[in-house]
């Protein structure tokens, strides 16, 4: 059984881009950035003082971003 959810994964086109927003705009924190292979970087943001966040994964990795 499921305890909690870590992250949910948000496709962007730009990573330095998407932080940028949550981190500058938002206030939000960067809980995680671990570069997993050379093209896959995991990059994980969310709000101060909560556990769930939100994976900025790439779309070359998860597919096409919204638009």
């Amino acid at each position: 059984m499921t305890s909690r959810i870590h992250s949910v994964v948000v496709v962007v086109s730009d990573q330095e881009a998407a932080l940028a927003f949550y981190t500058g705009v938002l206030g939000w924190v960067k809980r995680e950035d671990n570069q997993m292979t050379p093209d896959y970087r995991f990059l994980v943001v969310a709000p101060p003082g909560h556990t769930t966040g939100i994976c900025l994964g790439p779309e070359h990795i998860h597919g096409r971003a919204a638009p």
